[in-house]
């Protein structure tokens, strides 16, 4: 089974530096967006924020339950802390 990091960022938070491999799909355009998720609704999704205070994971992830998606885990440590532990990022 796959799996599909999100980015819930906004476009240039994602622009600046993510997590590799990670797409952007900012919470607030979660709706226009949504055709860039996998069609198999199974796929696990991990999404990420700036952390649990923003809360963007949080909504993005209730937004992606509501429309079908039954398998959505956040990171809730968010994007500082996985840069701070030097996990692979891009652009490099």
């Amino acid at each position: 089974m796959g799996f599909t990091i999100i980015d819930t960022r906004t476009k240039e938070e994602y622009n600046e530096a993510h997590i590799f491999s990670a797409i952007s799909i900012p919470e607030k355009d979660f709706e226009k967006l949504m055709d860039l998720l996998p069609p198999d609704k199974n796929t696990l999704l991990v999404v990420y924020c700036n952390g649990m205070e923003s809360g963007a994971s949080r909504r993005w992830a209730g937004k992606a339950t509501a429309a079908g998606y039954r398998n959505v885990l956040i990171y809730s440590e968010g994007f500082s802390i996985w840069k701070k532990k030097k996990m692979p990022i891009a652009p490099l």
